[in-house]
């Protein structure tokens, strides 16, 4: 719904919806190739994963780019370093 939102400019019809939408909205930033970013307050701006993607993006910060099999609090921190 945000990315619609960002788009289209189209809020849904559920008033409460929109109400959680246009309260989250100002965190949000659309990218020019349509990337959704979230401002943060360690980072300028954190990329929005699909959650279809979550587990192989996750699979791939362990296993393949960073290499030392952490977990936790240390992978959270390796996904924020990717800028994630």
């Amino acid at each position: 719904p945000i990315i619609t939102f960002l788009i289209v400019r189209i809020l849904l019809d559920d008033k409460n919806e929109a109400n959680k939408i246009l309260a989250k909205l100002q965190r949000f930033w659309l990218s020019l190739s349509l990337a959704l970013y979230k401002k943060s307050f360690t980072w300028p701006y954190l990329k929005c994963v699909h959650l279809s993607k979550v587990e192989a993006f996750l699979f791939e910060i362990q296993e393949e780019i960073c290499g030392s099999h952490q977990w936790g609090r240390s992978l959270a921190y390796r996904v924020i370093l990717q800028g994630y």
